[in-house]
This record gives C-alpha cells, sequence and structure tokens, in this order.
C-alpha cells in the first residue's frame, strides 16, 4: 500500500486507493518533519509505559481510511493481557 504496488491488483477498490494515499501522506509528513509531522496530521503521540497503552494509527479499519486507536488493542497479546483482534467491529 505504501509503496503503490496495490495497483498491481486488478480488484483494487476505490478504498484502497484511498487507504494508500493515506499512508503514503503520513510517510511524507514523518519524512517532512520527524518531530511533528504525524502530530499536524492528527496521529496522536504515544507517551508512557507500553503496559498503560497508547495512541497508534490503524489504517482500513471496518470503512475508516484511519484512526486514533488504543496500542492496547495491538499489543494487549504481547503483554499477555488478552488477544489480538485483527478486525475489530
Amino acid at each position: 500500500m505504501v509503496m503503490g504496488s496495490y495497483r498491481r491488483r486488478s480488484a483494487a477498490t476505490e478504498f484502497d486507493h484511498k487507504v494508500a494515499a493515506a499512508m503514503q501522506d503520513y510517510f511524507h509528513a514523518f519524512i517532512l518533519d520527524p518531530v511533528e509531522g504525524l502530530k499536524k496530521k492528527g496521529w496522536l503521540p504515544h507517551s508512557g509505559p507500553v503496559e498503560d497503552g497508547g495512541f497508534m494509527m490503524r489504517f482500513a479499519l471496518g470503512d475508516k481510511v484511519s484512526v486514533n486507536a488504543s496500542s492496547l488493542v495491538v499489543d494487549a497479546r504481547c503483554l499477555g493481557k488478552g488477544s489480538y483482534e485483527s478486525f475489530p467491529k
């Protein structure tokens, strides 16, 4: 998605194109300004211990192109606090 290889899939949807463009925009923002670029795009900063959670950006979550989500949704399994739900509702 980030490198545009999704274009090789004949079944790429309009949503796929939107998600890829968003990912590329976030990479571009980071490259231009590693300190503030992602925050300027709305990516909430992750602070504090991993065990307490924090924010991360999730892409293609349901019908959302990108959304800030608790990192515990992904990290809980690694921390022994639950299971990872790859397709939450």
